[in-house]
């Protein structure tokens, strides 16, 4: 194995070493990014409750 087997040899083992790592970084950064947000539906719904609460009768 020449010089450049070497080197094509080390890059390659950079680039799979360092595909678990972005990958569980990636993973991480979207399950902090997905916080438990209602709906739509939810939303209107908390809202007219909301609504109903402080001013009751309109």
């Amino acid at each position: 194995m020449g010089q450049w087997g070497k080197f094509f040899t080390f890059v390659g083992g950079l680039i799979a070493t360092s595909l678990p790592i972005t990958g569980f970084y990636i993973w991480w950064g979207r399950r902090r990014k997905h916080k438990k947000r209602p709906t739509q539906r939810k939303r209107q719904a908390l809202n007219t409750t909301a609504d109903t609460l402080t001013h009751p009768g309109v």
